[in-house]
């Protein structure tokens, strides 16, 4: 992996490619297919962390602010392509993922691990698992055995 062909951004307007690009990762492995609609989501409050290689989406997560407090954050559908996982671009993406909602004064940060290479992801990055969390308020996973994480942000991270 060359660090100079590979960057993480925020993607808060997207147009037609950007879109499609996104659409191609959601729909890889059908795993993804009734989020399609939800690629046309994007604002302030709820905008997309891609990765891109060589100018392509190879990964992408979806980030919501909280309603109720706009220093938090859910993170969902957080994926990378097949052909580029275990190569380290899904860590790579949720390292970039957590310096741009620390720029944005993020204050907590959860997300659902719906499998375990997400999992083994969001632990090395410094994420706590909670297994008493079954749903943020209203919000439920996709999937029953999908398992809670949670980073708080200070002045540091802690962990």
């Amino acid at each position: 992996m060359s660090k100079k062909d590979f960057k993480v951004m925020i993607c808060k307007y997207l147009h037609n490619d950007l879109s499609e690009q996104i659409k191609k990762v959601y729909t890889d492995d059908d795993y993804f297919n009734h989020k399609q609609e939800l690629v046309k989501i994007s604002s302030d409050d709820a905008f997309f962390i891609i990765g891109i290689l060589d100018g392509k989406v190879i990964g992408t997560c979806f980030v919501e602010r909280n309603e109720e407090d706009p220093n938090y954050f859910l993170l969902s559908d957080f994926f990378v392509l097949k052909s580029y996982r275990n190569k380290g671009y899904g860590t790579k993406i949720i390292e970039g993922l957590l310096n741009i909602l620390k720029k944005l004064k993020a204050i907590k940060i959860c997300a659902f691990a719906n499998n375990e290479i997400s999992a083994k992801i969001f632990s090395n990055t410094g994420f706590k698992k909670d297994l008493s969390i079954k749903s943020f308020g209203d919000i439920y996973p996709d999937n029953e055995n999908a398992i809670y994480f949670e980073m708080k942000f200070g002045n540091d991270i802690t962990r």
